[in-house]
């Protein structure tokens, strides 16, 4: 009895939405958008609008062609009101391919353009290498021609020595580049004097061996044992110079302060100190206090 009661009220509730006009909605995804609206149509659904991929309304005529449906809301198979709202989702196929041969058109010359940026690159560096260790004034010369803004960098300290050095551009050597951009044609290059670039080499592979801030340290340490009483070493304003003695030791010195046995304070002394070892394990060579 039961079941007969369930099976009497599906069909009740069938009848019930046939007679409100329900239907299912037919896919019609994939089909050209005034092929859907027909097929709609044939099944009795008028009310259909149209969008873009983003969302954006589109006003189309029933007949109008070209354009493809990508997707449909609700969903094929969904059970609708014959005067219920369809959207169609749909795609302007000229426009797409048009678009993606745009596409692949900028693709194409962004390659290509990179590819000549290179072989520029690949150029410059290869005529531009060999001018290292060499005047100054060539690469500076070559480069210019070139078409290219150079920024000339003077010394450790980086000091933008540009303006300097179009007046005066003898006798420095070209110590290396960096920054060279082909796009804004811009290139940074170092300068020396004559034999500086040694100095900086030997400077270097003392410096990886025994850091210049742990030889400082030894120093200061060494200070500190030599006069319990007080050393300062005036790191800021004692004028404080380091340099490669040799390819073991650092040479340092820098004006300190002092305080003696009888605890007065003794500024204006000038302590000059030989640094070797390692890093981990610096060695005080010599160290004097004048």
């Amino acid at each position: 009895m039961k079941k007969v009661a369930i099976a009497v009220a599906a069909v009740l509730m069938l009848s019930v939405l046939t007679a409100c006009g329900e239907k299912d909605i037919p896919d019609v995804t994939g089909t050209d958008s005034s092929d859907a609206s027909q097929i709609l149509k044939d099944k009795g659904f008028s009310q259909i609008n149209y969008q873009t991929e983003d969302n954006e309304k589109l006003y189309l005529v029933s007949s109008e062609k070209g354009y493809t449906v990508i997707s449909q809301d609700p969903a094929a198979g969904s059970n609708a009101n014959s005067n219920g709202k369809i959207t169609l989702t749909v795609r302007n196929e000229a426009q797409a391919k048009a678009q993606a041969e745009f596409e692949d058109t900028q693709a194409e010359a962004s390659i290509a353009k990179g590819k000549e940026e290179n072989a520029e690159k690949t150029n410059l560096k290869q005529n531009l290498d060999p001018m290292m260790g060499g005047p100054a004034k060539t690469a500076y010369d070559y480069l210019t021609a070139s078409g290219y803004t150079v920024t000339v960098l003077l010394g450790s300290q980086n000091y933008d020595y540009t303006s300097d050095f179009i007046n005066d551009s003898e006798g420095w050597i070209a110590s290396s580049y960096s920054g060279l951009n082909v796009i804004k044609k811009a290139v940074t290059l170092k300068i020396t004097t004559p034999g500086t670039d040694a100095v900086n080499k030997e400077t270097s592979s003392l410096d990886s061996k025994l850091s210049v801030e742990s030889a400082w340290t030894a120093l200061e340490q060494y200070g500190d044992k030599q006069y319990p009483q007080g050393f300062k070493a005036q790191k800021i304003v004692g004028n404080p110079t380091e340099a490669a003695e040799d390819e073991d030791t650092w040479l340092l010195t820098v004006g300190c302060t002092i305080t003696n046995s009888s605890g007065v304070e003794e500024k204006n002394h000038f302590c000059k100190a030989e640094i070797s070892g390692t890093t981990d394990s610096p060695k005080v060579v010599s160290f004097e206090v004048e």
